[in-house]
């Protein structure tokens, strides 16, 4: 008797459940949303000139991506030497406190550039992050750079 009942509780709980199950639409990883790639100017940096750095978000799919800027700020720079941040690109900055939203159709890239005007690190290795603030947001950009 225990185990009819046990079996018709299981056949009814099965008989809900069909068709009521939703999964949420699957979201793709930013990285395969977005294209991040950096660039600067000049290459090798040099301490105490300009430097320029060029963030580039291209949509690699096949849809338009509404990518979502929380501020004025589109992306960031760290310099790091042996572990220890000497230098961020926003640091002392302000900016606008405004979401926009940034369509990207297709194949599409736009390009943000990221500017100082004297380059306050000592000369030697550093390791570079680059981040991007859209949303979706692509893995940082980390590498080796030279200052000279």
């Amino acid at each position: 008797m225990r185990l009819a009942i046990i079996c018709a509780g299981l056949l009814v709980l099965t008989a809900c459940g069909q068709g009521a199950e939703t999964r949420p639409e699957a979201t793709p990883p930013p990285d395969q949303v977005f294209r991040f790639e950096l660039t600067q100017q000049p290459d090798p940096l040099r301490s105490g000139q300009a430097a320029t750095w060029v963030l580039a978000l291209t949509n690699t799919g096949d849809e338009e991506i509404v990518a979502e800027m929380p501020s004025g700020q589109k992306g960031d720079i760290v310099l790091r030497r042996d572990g220890q941040e000497v230098y961020r690109w926003s640091e002392g900055r302000a900016f606008t406190m405004a979401l926009v939203n940034e369509a990207f159709e297709p194949g599409e890239t736009k390009t943000f550039e990221l500017e100082e005007d004297e380059l306050d690190v000592e000369p030697g290795d550093y390791q570079l992050e680059a981040t991007s603030t859209a949303v979706p947001q692509p893995s940082p950009i980390t590498r080796t750079v030279r200052v000279e």
